[in-house]
């Protein structure tokens, strides 16, 4: 396999599809122990994407606030 450094995963579901990415998550870190592992998620989810053991780092993003923002012509 190849050695990746850095690895992005991005789930901007719901609680139960990050439950489901738990395995993903841990199968990733067995095949790349060494890499830096990011999980962008949603802001609702924070209390416990911080608690996984399989990630290095999270990043958050508001989907309601982003989703109010308009974008173009009004």
């Amino acid at each position: 396999m190849s050695s990746y450094q850095n690895i992005l995963v991005i789930n901007l579901m719901h609680l139960g599809d990050l439950m489901l990415m738990t395995p993903v998550l841990r199968t990733i870190r067995h095949n790349y122990p060494a890499a830096h592992i990011t999980l962008l998620a949603d802001l609702k989810l924070a209390d416990i994407v911080q608690e996984n053991r399989h990630i290095n780092d999270c990043l958050f993003i508001d989907k309601k606030r982003s989703e109010e923002r308009r974008v173009g012509k009004e």
